[in-house]
């Protein structure tokens, strides 16, 4: 009698995953699925998502000397052989998922009443069932990585002590309002697991010739209590932020961010995003509404009538989680207290929703395209029997280009 179960084994162990037959589906299944993952990747061409290699690696201007000047004929010149570029490098984080299957899923299917190309058949629609399952839960994990509460321990520290695995940098380990965005540093005490440094560098330790910090985002504080104000509202300082970020609508587009390509597919994002929670989306309807529906640099927008594609500032896409609002990753109030423990951000010091601009092509998204949904061997666990589990391994990594290019808008002005 023909072992059935071993035929399905084999077939799982010597196939991709079916949307993995090229890599590209994978990316534009992640943008159809899950919202801030997409966010990362649309706009970006296959191989600027793909990487190989041990670690990410890269090199920035964070620094520079001036060697311009005055000179006369025939005058020595006083040089130096500059070293400008900083450079910078982090390994990937290692996740994983698996499918599972036992021996009734086969066999109770009679494929033993079935020719050899029914049972192909048979074998393929109980394979697509198990792909779809791990792709979504590797999807789902994904997100929540994402959107993880920074911890240095796990993200940024060079060797993981103990039993623990890396974790990818979560966007908020990258952007916050902590002092230089080190995030855990409270006034008045030091969080657990608090950052000293950013993928291997201190922020302190590079200014412009204005004296900002180069290693990190920009800050603005809003006036909650005043949206609409003309100067501290909420409008006037996400205009100015874009100002400040200098986000500009790609080359040839006039109007908006227009469209972009990705993969093949036509969508309606380009590479900048704005993030905030289910608070942040009513602040900003509420805002509108306050404006009449119309802002005087946007538009009319009316905010009971959205677009499909929801709410935008500047064409600029205003993406939303609803996880984002139960988060615990701010200082508690009062900011001056010992408390140590982050809260969440309706009860921060500075109480109120906050605004995430992102800038996609400085903080990438990166995969190992040898480890983007690759399928081990099918295994039988020691001591189970009728059962096997496959392992679906996924590294990746957030990584910058630049972090003075991105930006968080939070509370805390209060308008007389």
């Amino acid at each position: 009698m023909a072992d059935y179960v071993s035929e399905f084994t084999t077939l799982m162990a010597s196939t991709p995953i079916e949307f993995q037959s090229g890599p590209e589906e994978f990316v534009n299944d992640a943008i159809s699925q899950n919202p801030l993952v997409g966010m990362f990747l649309r706009g970006r061409d296959l191989k600027d998502v793909c990487k190989c290699g041990p670690k990410l690696k890269d090199r920035i201007f964070l620094e520079y000397n001036s060697r311009f000047g005055k000179y006369a004929p025939g005058e020595a010149w006083d040089v130096a052989n500059p070293q400008s570029h900083t450079y910078y490098e982090r390994p990937w984080a290692m996740y994983g998922s698996y499918m599972s299957w036992t021996e009734q899923e086969i066999i109770f299917n009679n494929p033993e009443t079935r020719t050899r190309e029914g049972r192909k058949s048979l074998y393929k629609d109980v394979k697509a069932q198990k792909e779809q399952d791990v792709q979504t839960d590797i999807i789902e994990g994904m997100d929540d990585a994402l959107l993880a509460v920074p911890d240095a321990s796990l993200m940024e520290s060079a060797t993981i002590a103990g039993s623990d695995r890396r974790s990818i940098y979560s966007l908020f380990s990258v952007v916050n309002e902590a002092t230089n965005s080190q995030w855990g540093s409270w006034t008045g005490a030091s969080a657990a697991n608090a950052f000293t440094t950013k993928y291997g560098l201190n922020p302190t330790d590079y200014t412009d010739a204005q004296g900002n910090y180069s290693w990190a985002p920009k800050k603005l504080q809003y006036s909650y209590s005043s949206l609409s104000d003309k100067a501290q509202g909420l409008g006037a300082k996400m205009e100015e932020m874009t100002w400040e970020l200098d986000y500009r609508a790609p080359t040839g587009i006039s109007t908006g961010f227009g469209s972009s390509k990705l993969l093949g597919e036509e969508t309606n994002w380009g590479r900048y995003a704005i993030l905030t929670g289910l608070t942040g989306l009513k602040a900003y309807r509420e805002l509108l509404d306050n404006m009449g529906d119309k802002m005087r640099t946007q538009g009319p927008q009316n905010a009971a009538f959205r677009s499909n594609s929801g709410y935008d500032f500047f064409g600029i896409p205003i993406d939303w989680s609803p996880k984002i609002d139960s988060l615990a990753m701010f200082e508690p109030s009062p900011i001056s207290s010992s408390d140590t423990t982050p809260v969440t951000s309706a009860n921060a010091g500075n109480a109120g929703p906050r605004f995430w601009f992102i800038d996609t092509d400085n903080l990438k998204l990166y995969m190992h395209k040898d480890k983007m949904l690759e399928k081990r061997p099918p295994r039988e666990p020691s001591g189970t029997v009728e059962f096997w589990w496959q392992p679906v391994l996924l590294w990746w990594q957030l990584f910058p280009r630049s972090i003075r290019r991105q930006g968080i808008l939070y509370p805390g002005i209060t308008v007389s």
